[in-house]
């Protein structure tokens, strides 16, 4: 009796050996690094996701680095991050000049950009910031307007209201490029006329006397919506290399977007030291509208990536030879079920 006690007890042993490790091994930290091409409060989510301990609490490093525009998507390709928060739109290019990348999540369905004019500007061009979609958009024929990269996503807006109405993006206006923050001084020193980007800095620009030209597409350009406006996106081999970690970031997330929307006065206190410049009343009308706008399931619909490569076609960001077909090759819901 004793022996067999013995040997039932060195079985055990055995089994929690061999069990141990694979314990552990599931609850390792595993390291991850995550580009964003700008300080925008439609980040919130991953700006949530770190610093409430989300990440972490899925046993997850997530490192987050600034890189501008289109850069973000060039460091997910070069292998520098592995995953980025950009727009359809930069998958889309990327995949039809032979470099495609798969998306993961959509955490934002809805396109949200503005234009923002001066007072000023509109004098000086006799225009009207009054009518209809088309004459608001002729309003910018002659007027520099500051988008925040070439070929990003507020430049390919303008591109394609301008294209929408017969005005030429190329001759009838000029672009110039900056940073977010650098348009609300640029605007008001009348360095530009007008400026295209989303909340906090539009509602910001607004309140120092800006005057919304062009409202959101859910209003002017309702075509486009849904629309992949703010995709994960990573190398196309990554989640088969690591799926634990894709696992890991699209459940983070997830979980940032479901706090947002029921725990809104929490979770915009939580984001507030990384926008201490923003007026507390801007900032909190900015996530209010990018809290209402999230997508909680994070599915990337196809109808989403549909209305994003027509958009692109009709910007001018991609030429229509360059449509992809089929578009599931580029994303999945694998991660979001």
């Amino acid at each position: 009796m004793i022996n067999r006690l013995t040997r039932a007890a060195a079985a055990l042993a055995v089994l929690l050996a061999v069990a141990a490790p694979g314990e552990r091994a599931a609850a390792q930290v595993e390291s991850t690094t995550m580009a964003i091409p700008a300080n925008a409060v439609l980040f919130a989510p991953i700006y949530i996701a770190a610093d409430t301990g989300i990440f972490k609490a899925n046993q997850l490093d997530v490192k987050l680095v600034m890189v501008a525009g289109p850069g973000a998507a060039n460091a997910v390709l070069a292998g520098s991050a592995d995953f980025a928060s950009i727009a359809g739109g930069s998958v889309l290019r990327t995949a039809a000049r032979g470099q495609p990348m798969l998306a993961i999540a959509n955490t934002i369905d809805k396109l949200l950009l503005e234009a923002i004019v001066s007072k000023a500007s509109l004098e000086k061009h006799k225009v009207s910031a009054e009518g209809d979609f088309a004459k608001r958009v002729m309003a910018l024929k002659g007027m520099t307007v500051a988008v925040d990269t070439v070929n990003g996503l507020p430049h390919g807006y303008l591109r394609y209201i301008s294209k929408k109405v017969g005005l030429d993006p190329e001759k009838d206006v000029v672009v110039t490029s900056m940073q977010p923050p650098n348009m609300l001084s640029a605007l008001k020193s009348g360095t530009v006329d007008a400026f295209i980007f989303t909340d906090p800095f539009t509602t910001m620009a607004v309140k120092d006397g800006g005057i919304v030209l062009i409202r959101n597409p859910e209003l002017d350009a309702p075509e486009l919506n849904p629309f992949a406006f703010n995709l994960i996106i990573t190398r196309q081999t990554f989640c088969t290399e690591k799926r634990s970690i894709c696992q890991k970031i699209v459940a983070s997330l997830k979980t940032a977007v479901e706090k947002m929307q029921k725990e809104p006065d929490a979770m915009l206190a939580v984001i507030k030291p990384r926008f201490a410049q923003v007026p507390p009343d801007m900032l909190a009308a900015s996530f209010k509208l990018i809290a209402a706008s999230s997508n909680p399931s994070l599915t990337v619909s196809e109808q989403a990536m549909r209305n994003t490569q027509e958009y692109s076609i009709g910007a001018g960001l991609m030429t229509p030879a360059e449509r992809i077909e089929p578009l599931s090759k580029i994303y999945t819901n694998d991660f979001t079920k």
